[in-house]
Protein backbone atom coordinates (compact mmCIF):
# COMPACT_ATOMS: atom_id res chain seq x y z
CA UNK A 1 0.00 0.00 0.00
CA UNK A 2 1.14 3.63 -0.86
CA UNK A 3 1.95 6.40 1.77
CA UNK A 4 0.49 9.10 1.58
CA UNK A 5 2.64 12.61 1.73
CA UNK A 6 2.03 12.43 5.25
CA UNK A 7 3.05 9.58 6.21
CA UNK A 8 5.91 9.86 3.19
CA UNK A 9 7.11 12.76 4.87
CA UNK A 10 7.33 11.34 8.23
CA UNK A 11 9.07 8.23 7.09
CA UNK A 12 11.95 10.07 5.35
CA UNK A 13 12.97 13.01 8.39
CA UNK A 14 15.39 15.29 7.59
CA UNK A 15 18.54 16.51 9.61
CA UNK A 16 20.55 19.59 9.27
CA UNK A 17 23.45 17.29 8.19
CA UNK A 18 21.32 15.83 5.02
CA UNK A 19 20.43 19.20 4.20
CA UNK A 20 24.45 20.65 4.53
CA UNK A 21 25.71 17.44 2.71
CA UNK A 22 23.46 17.44 -0.39
CA UNK A 23 23.86 21.30 -0.62
CA UNK A 24 28.00 20.63 -0.96
CA UNK A 25 27.63 17.43 -2.98
CA UNK A 26 24.35 15.48 -3.83
CA UNK A 27 25.88 12.82 -5.01
CA UNK A 28 27.43 12.51 -1.52
CA UNK A 29 24.13 12.75 0.06
CA UNK A 30 22.91 10.04 -2.43
CA UNK A 31 25.87 7.60 -1.35
CA UNK A 32 24.79 7.68 2.20
CA UNK A 33 20.90 8.55 2.08
CA UNK A 34 19.93 5.84 -1.29
CA UNK A 35 22.77 3.74 -1.70
CA UNK A 36 22.71 3.36 2.62
CA UNK A 37 26.75 3.27 2.61
CA UNK A 38 28.16 3.56 6.14
CA UNK A 39 31.35 5.57 5.68
CA UNK A 40 34.30 4.78 8.35
CA UNK A 41 34.90 7.53 10.77
CA UNK A 42 37.82 9.23 10.68
CA UNK A 43 39.85 10.47 13.37
CA UNK A 44 38.47 13.89 12.98
CA UNK A 45 35.63 12.56 13.37
CA UNK A 46 36.36 10.35 16.37
CA UNK A 47 37.58 12.89 18.56
CA UNK A 48 34.09 15.28 18.66
CA UNK A 49 31.85 12.69 18.90
CA UNK A 50 34.43 11.80 22.23
CA UNK A 51 34.23 15.25 22.96
CA UNK A 52 30.40 15.44 22.72
CA UNK A 53 30.41 12.21 25.19
CA UNK A 54 32.07 13.95 27.74
CA UNK A 55 30.16 17.13 27.71
CA UNK A 56 27.01 15.14 28.25
CA UNK A 57 27.53 13.69 30.97
CA UNK A 58 29.05 16.65 32.67
CA UNK A 59 26.07 18.45 31.64
CA UNK A 60 23.52 15.63 32.39
CA UNK A 61 25.27 14.21 35.31
CA UNK A 62 27.87 17.57 36.96
CA UNK A 63 30.03 14.53 36.87
CA UNK A 64 33.58 15.98 37.06
CA UNK A 65 36.18 15.93 33.28
CA UNK A 66 38.66 13.49 33.11
CA UNK A 67 41.40 15.04 32.62
CA UNK A 68 43.61 12.37 32.29
CA UNK A 69 41.77 11.57 28.73
CA UNK A 70 42.62 14.13 25.78
CA UNK A 71 38.98 14.38 24.97
CA UNK A 72 38.13 15.40 28.66
CA UNK A 73 41.40 18.27 28.22
CA UNK A 74 39.70 19.39 25.13
CA UNK A 75 36.02 19.20 26.66
CA UNK A 76 37.32 20.75 29.99
CA UNK A 77 38.19 24.22 28.02
CA UNK A 78 35.35 25.23 27.53
CA UNK A 79 33.60 24.51 30.85
CA UNK A 80 33.73 28.19 31.84
CA UNK A 81 31.79 28.92 28.72
CA UNK A 82 28.69 26.54 29.21
CA UNK A 83 25.76 27.01 31.59
CA UNK A 84 26.13 24.93 35.20
CA UNK A 85 25.48 21.23 34.73
CA UNK A 86 21.81 20.63 35.14
CA UNK A 87 20.31 23.70 34.08
CA UNK A 88 19.99 22.71 30.26
CA UNK A 89 18.77 19.81 28.96
CA UNK A 90 21.55 17.47 27.14
CA UNK A 91 21.10 16.45 23.78
CA UNK A 92 17.97 17.65 23.35
CA UNK A 93 15.27 16.10 20.53
CA UNK A 94 13.44 18.71 18.36
CA UNK A 95 10.86 16.72 15.33
CA UNK A 96 8.01 19.15 13.14
CA UNK A 97 6.21 18.53 10.17
CA UNK A 98 6.28 21.91 7.88
CA UNK A 99 4.01 20.47 5.02
CA UNK A 100 6.74 20.27 3.12
CA UNK A 101 9.00 18.06 5.15
CA UNK A 102 9.53 16.47 9.05
CA UNK A 103 12.69 17.90 9.85
CA UNK A 104 14.45 16.27 12.60
CA UNK A 105 17.71 16.14 14.86
CA UNK A 106 19.13 16.88 17.99
CA UNK A 107 20.81 20.07 19.83
CA UNK A 108 23.65 19.24 21.95
CA UNK A 109 22.19 21.69 24.59
CA UNK A 110 18.62 23.49 25.07
CA UNK A 111 18.15 25.65 27.26
CA UNK A 112 14.70 25.56 29.72
CA UNK A 113 11.58 27.50 28.07
CA UNK A 114 12.11 30.55 29.55
CA UNK A 115 11.45 34.03 28.17
CA UNK A 116 12.49 35.79 26.03
CA UNK A 117 15.55 34.08 25.75
CA UNK A 118 15.55 30.55 24.17
CA UNK A 119 19.39 29.26 24.51
CA UNK A 120 20.66 27.04 22.27
CA UNK A 121 24.18 25.44 22.33
CA UNK A 122 26.22 23.33 19.76
CA UNK A 123 30.04 22.05 20.64
CA UNK A 124 32.67 21.89 17.56
CA UNK A 125 35.78 20.63 17.83
CA UNK A 126 38.42 22.15 15.40
CA UNK A 127 42.01 22.18 14.42
CA UNK A 128 42.40 25.85 14.25
CA UNK A 129 40.11 28.91 15.05
CA UNK A 130 40.38 29.97 11.36
CA UNK A 131 37.30 26.98 11.26
CA UNK A 132 34.59 28.58 13.13
CA UNK A 133 31.79 29.83 11.62
CA UNK A 134 31.58 33.79 11.77
CA UNK A 135 27.78 35.39 12.70
CA UNK A 136 27.71 35.53 9.12
CA UNK A 137 28.13 32.27 7.81
CA UNK A 138 25.94 31.36 10.77
CA UNK A 139 23.20 33.13 9.35
CA UNK A 140 22.72 31.04 5.80
CA UNK A 141 23.63 28.03 7.88
CA UNK A 142 21.24 25.05 7.54
CA UNK A 143 22.21 23.56 11.29
CA UNK A 144 21.92 27.26 12.52
CA UNK A 145 18.65 28.04 10.77
CA UNK A 146 16.92 24.68 11.28
CA UNK A 147 17.44 25.05 15.51
CA UNK A 148 16.39 28.67 15.01
CA UNK A 149 13.05 27.79 13.30
CA UNK A 150 12.49 24.69 15.82
CA UNK A 151 12.67 26.84 18.62
CA UNK A 152 10.35 29.29 16.95
CA UNK A 153 7.75 26.09 16.15
CA UNK A 154 7.83 24.67 19.59
CA UNK A 155 6.86 28.50 21.15
CA UNK A 156 4.28 28.75 18.59
CA UNK A 157 2.66 25.14 19.52
CA UNK A 158 2.69 26.31 23.01
CA UNK A 159 0.48 29.69 22.00
CA UNK A 160 3.39 31.79 22.67
CA UNK A 161 3.09 35.09 20.56
CA UNK A 162 6.62 35.93 18.82
CA UNK A 163 6.51 39.45 18.01
CA UNK A 164 6.96 43.10 19.92
CA UNK A 165 10.37 41.88 21.47
CA UNK A 166 8.49 38.40 23.18
CA UNK A 167 10.85 35.95 22.23
CA UNK A 168 14.57 36.20 21.33
CA UNK A 169 16.73 32.47 20.50
CA UNK A 170 19.88 32.67 21.33
CA UNK A 171 22.38 30.25 19.11
CA UNK A 172 25.95 29.48 20.53
CA UNK A 173 28.41 27.83 18.94
CA UNK A 174 31.24 26.63 21.41
CA UNK A 175 34.53 25.74 19.25
CA UNK A 176 37.01 23.60 21.01
CA UNK A 177 40.94 23.46 20.11
CA UNK A 178 41.06 19.77 19.06
CA UNK A 179 44.89 19.39 20.35
CA UNK A 180 44.42 18.38 23.83
CA UNK A 181 48.35 19.70 24.56
CA UNK A 182 46.98 23.40 24.64
CA UNK A 183 43.12 22.96 25.04
CA UNK A 184 41.10 26.39 24.11
CA UNK A 185 37.94 27.62 23.36
CA UNK A 186 36.27 30.58 21.80
CA UNK A 187 32.52 30.88 21.26
CA UNK A 188 30.75 32.44 18.36
CA UNK A 189 27.11 33.66 18.95
CA UNK A 190 24.04 35.00 17.35
CA UNK A 191 20.73 36.43 18.15
CA UNK A 192 17.64 36.09 16.35
CA UNK A 193 15.55 38.78 17.47
CA UNK A 194 11.50 40.14 16.46
CA UNK A 195 11.78 42.32 13.98
CA UNK A 196 10.46 45.14 16.31
CA UNK A 197 12.36 44.47 19.33
CA UNK A 198 12.55 47.68 21.29
CA UNK A 199 16.19 46.46 22.45
CA UNK A 200 18.90 44.78 21.33
CA UNK A 201 21.05 42.46 23.53
CA UNK A 202 24.62 43.37 23.90
CA UNK A 203 28.15 41.35 23.24
CA UNK A 204 28.73 39.53 26.10
CA UNK A 205 31.82 39.88 27.84
CA UNK A 206 33.29 36.50 27.47
CA UNK A 207 32.32 36.71 23.53
CA UNK A 208 34.99 38.41 20.95
CA UNK A 209 32.41 41.37 19.21
CA UNK A 210 33.89 40.04 15.83
CA UNK A 211 31.68 36.50 17.10
CA UNK A 212 28.87 38.18 18.01
CA UNK A 213 25.79 38.83 15.84
CA UNK A 214 21.96 39.77 15.20
CA UNK A 215 19.33 38.61 12.55
CA UNK A 216 15.78 39.56 12.58
CA UNK A 217 13.22 36.61 12.38
CA UNK A 218 12.14 37.77 9.10
CA UNK A 219 15.40 37.03 7.80
CA UNK A 220 15.61 33.56 9.35
CA UNK A 221 11.57 32.56 7.73
CA UNK A 222 13.54 33.90 4.52
CA UNK A 223 16.44 31.21 5.05
CA UNK A 224 14.26 28.36 6.24
CA UNK A 225 12.44 29.26 3.00
CA UNK A 226 15.69 28.34 1.21
CA UNK A 227 16.02 25.01 3.22
CA UNK A 228 12.34 23.73 2.33
CA UNK A 229 13.33 24.18 -1.39
CA UNK A 230 16.32 21.75 -0.81
CA UNK A 231 13.89 19.91 1.27
CA UNK A 232 11.61 19.15 -1.70
CA UNK A 233 14.49 18.18 -3.76
CA UNK A 234 15.35 16.02 -1.49
CA UNK A 235 11.79 14.19 -0.92
CA UNK A 236 11.40 13.82 -4.81
CA UNK A 237 15.02 12.13 -4.67
CA UNK A 238 13.99 9.55 -2.25
CA UNK A 239 10.80 8.83 -4.05
CA UNK A 240 12.97 8.43 -7.52
CA UNK A 241 15.66 6.92 -5.98
CA UNK A 242 17.97 7.10 -8.57
CA UNK A 243 21.81 5.70 -8.56
CA UNK A 244 24.00 8.33 -6.85
CA UNK A 245 26.41 8.39 -9.87
CA UNK A 246 23.32 9.58 -12.00
CA UNK A 247 23.24 12.73 -9.54
CA UNK A 248 25.98 15.44 -10.45
CA UNK A 249 29.16 15.65 -8.33
CA UNK A 250 30.57 18.88 -6.48
CA UNK A 251 34.84 18.16 -7.09
CA UNK A 252 35.00 20.80 -5.12
CA UNK A 253 33.61 18.92 -2.23
CA UNK A 254 36.38 15.88 -2.39
CA UNK A 255 38.64 17.24 0.16
CA UNK A 256 36.10 18.74 2.17
CA UNK A 257 35.98 17.66 5.91
CA UNK A 258 38.71 15.53 5.89
CA UNK A 259 38.10 14.22 2.09
CA UNK A 260 35.31 12.51 1.15
CA UNK A 261 35.12 8.63 2.05
CA UNK A 262 33.56 8.03 -1.63
CA UNK A 263 36.31 9.62 -3.84
CA UNK A 264 37.85 7.06 -5.88
CA UNK A 265 35.45 4.04 -4.85
CA UNK A 266 32.46 4.05 -5.56
CA UNK A 267 32.89 7.67 -6.98
CA UNK A 268 36.16 7.35 -9.52
CA UNK A 269 35.48 10.73 -11.16
CA UNK A 270 37.19 10.78 -14.48
CA UNK A 271 38.92 14.41 -16.01
CA UNK A 272 36.33 15.51 -17.80
CA UNK A 273 33.91 14.78 -15.46
CA UNK A 274 36.37 17.02 -12.69
CA UNK A 275 36.72 19.73 -14.67
CA UNK A 276 32.53 19.50 -16.13
CA UNK A 277 32.10 19.61 -12.20
CA UNK A 278 34.50 22.77 -11.79
CA UNK A 279 32.98 24.31 -14.48
CA UNK A 280 29.83 24.39 -13.38
CA UNK A 281 30.42 25.24 -9.97
CA UNK A 282 32.45 27.83 -10.96
CA UNK A 283 29.30 29.64 -13.68
CA UNK A 284 27.13 29.72 -10.19
CA UNK A 285 29.78 31.26 -8.40
CA UNK A 286 30.42 34.20 -11.27
CA UNK A 287 26.80 34.88 -11.31
CA UNK A 288 26.96 35.52 -7.56
CA UNK A 289 29.59 37.91 -7.74
CA UNK A 290 28.22 39.56 -11.03
CA UNK A 291 25.32 39.91 -8.79
CA UNK A 292 27.69 41.75 -5.36
CA UNK A 293 28.73 43.87 -8.59
CA UNK A 294 25.62 44.64 -10.44
CA UNK A 295 24.40 46.10 -6.65
CA UNK A 296 27.18 47.81 -6.16
CA UNK A 297 26.75 49.68 -9.74
CA UNK A 298 22.98 49.85 -8.93
CA UNK A 299 24.23 52.13 -5.67
CA UNK A 300 22.92 49.59 -2.60
CA UNK A 301 24.40 50.07 0.79
CA UNK A 302 26.50 47.54 2.26
CA UNK A 303 24.76 45.38 5.98
CA UNK A 304 25.27 48.21 8.62
CA UNK A 305 27.59 46.57 11.10
CA UNK A 306 26.18 44.83 14.41
CA UNK A 307 25.88 46.52 17.71
CA UNK A 308 28.47 46.37 19.63
CA UNK A 309 28.85 46.10 23.84
CA UNK A 310 26.80 48.92 24.30
CA UNK A 311 22.87 48.54 24.76
CA UNK A 312 20.68 49.98 21.63
CA UNK A 313 17.32 51.09 21.09
CA UNK A 314 15.51 50.12 18.35
CA UNK A 315 11.99 50.84 18.42
CA UNK A 316 11.47 52.44 15.00
CA UNK A 317 15.19 50.40 13.11
CA UNK A 318 13.80 48.18 10.52
CA UNK A 319 14.39 44.74 10.08
CA UNK A 320 17.17 45.31 7.31
CA UNK A 321 19.38 47.69 9.95
CA UNK A 322 19.71 44.46 12.48
CA UNK A 323 22.90 43.30 11.01
CA UNK A 324 25.85 41.56 11.59
CA UNK A 325 29.14 43.14 10.26
CA UNK A 326 30.71 42.29 6.35
CA UNK A 327 32.76 39.54 6.10
CA UNK A 328 36.15 40.12 6.55
CA UNK A 329 38.52 40.38 3.53
CA UNK A 330 41.08 37.54 3.16
CA UNK A 331 44.11 38.63 5.23
CA UNK A 332 46.21 37.54 2.34
CA UNK A 333 45.60 37.32 -1.48
CA UNK A 334 47.43 34.80 -3.82
CA UNK A 335 48.91 35.67 -6.98
CA UNK A 336 49.70 33.23 -9.59
CA UNK A 337 53.31 33.56 -10.34
CA UNK A 338 54.37 36.19 -12.88
CA UNK A 339 55.70 35.82 -16.31
CA UNK A 340 59.41 36.38 -16.71
CA UNK A 341 59.94 40.64 -17.86
CA UNK A 342 59.76 40.66 -21.68
CA UNK A 343 58.31 37.38 -21.99
CA UNK A 344 54.76 38.20 -22.80
CA UNK A 345 54.44 41.15 -25.43
CA UNK A 346 51.13 41.65 -23.97
CA UNK A 347 52.61 42.41 -20.54
CA UNK A 348 52.38 46.11 -20.95
CA UNK A 349 48.77 45.92 -21.54
CA UNK A 350 48.02 43.59 -18.56
CA UNK A 351 50.47 45.64 -15.96
CA UNK A 352 48.37 48.56 -16.98
CA UNK A 353 45.08 47.06 -16.40
CA UNK A 354 45.77 45.48 -13.29
CA UNK A 355 44.04 48.09 -11.01
CA UNK A 356 42.30 49.67 -13.89
CA UNK A 357 39.04 50.47 -12.33
CA UNK A 358 35.99 48.25 -14.07
CA UNK A 359 32.41 50.20 -14.48
CA UNK A 360 30.87 48.39 -11.45
CA UNK A 361 34.27 50.41 -9.51
CA UNK A 362 36.25 46.92 -8.96
CA UNK A 363 39.72 46.96 -10.24
CA UNK A 364 41.55 43.31 -11.52
CA UNK A 365 43.08 42.47 -8.29
CA UNK A 366 39.92 43.16 -6.32
CA UNK A 367 37.89 41.36 -7.80
CA UNK A 368 40.48 38.45 -8.20
CA UNK A 369 40.01 38.83 -4.13
CA UNK A 370 36.30 38.81 -4.74
CA UNK A 371 36.58 35.52 -6.49
CA UNK A 372 39.22 34.30 -4.32
CA UNK A 373 36.76 34.75 -1.25
CA UNK A 374 34.03 33.04 -2.77
CA UNK A 375 35.57 30.16 -4.13
CA UNK A 376 37.03 29.19 -0.58
CA UNK A 377 33.85 29.95 1.01
CA UNK A 378 32.18 27.33 -1.24
CA UNK A 379 33.66 24.83 1.72
CA UNK A 380 36.38 23.53 3.99
CA UNK A 381 38.99 22.51 1.70
CA UNK A 382 42.49 21.64 2.26
CA UNK A 383 44.01 25.22 1.19
CA UNK A 384 47.38 24.50 3.13
CA UNK A 385 47.79 21.93 -0.27
CA UNK A 386 50.43 24.16 -2.31
CA UNK A 387 48.46 23.19 -5.43
CA UNK A 388 45.02 23.88 -3.97
CA UNK A 389 46.55 27.72 -3.19
CA UNK A 390 47.70 27.76 -6.94
CA UNK A 391 44.42 26.61 -8.43
CA UNK A 392 42.38 28.99 -5.97
CA UNK A 393 44.38 31.86 -7.06
CA UNK A 394 44.47 30.97 -11.14
CA UNK A 395 40.90 30.67 -10.72
CA UNK A 396 40.42 33.93 -8.90
CA UNK A 397 42.32 35.53 -11.96
CA UNK A 398 40.37 34.00 -14.68
CA UNK A 399 38.00 34.70 -12.71
CA UNK A 400 38.28 38.11 -12.62
CA UNK A 401 38.88 38.59 -16.08
CA UNK A 402 35.45 36.77 -17.34
CA UNK A 403 33.71 39.22 -15.05
CA UNK A 404 35.33 42.63 -16.45
CA UNK A 405 34.53 41.08 -19.72
CA UNK A 406 31.49 40.53 -18.99
CA UNK A 407 30.14 44.00 -17.49
CA UNK A 408 32.08 45.68 -20.34
CA UNK A 409 29.59 43.98 -23.01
Amino acid sequence: MSLSEQEFRAAHPLSATQIDTALLCERKWAYLKLAGLKPDSNRFATTGTDVHSVLEEWQSTGKPVDLSTDAGKIASAGLKLLPQPGTHKAEHEFRFDTGVAVYHGYMDLRGPPTFPIQTVWDHKTTSNFRWMKTPELLRRDPQAMLYGTAVLHEAKEKGITLGSGVLRVELNWLYYLSDPKRPKSRKVQLHIVPDDAPRLPICPDEVDPKHFGIMPHSELTERFDEIQQTAKRLLQLYRDKPKPEELPPNAAACSAYGGCPFEGKPCNLSTRERFQSMEAHEQAKTMTLAEKIRNKMAGKKPEESAPSKTETTTASAPAAKIATPEPRKPDTVINPPERAQGSDPDEPARVAAKNTPSAAGYGRTELAALAMQAIVARGTHATNDAKYAVKVAADSVQLADALLAALGK
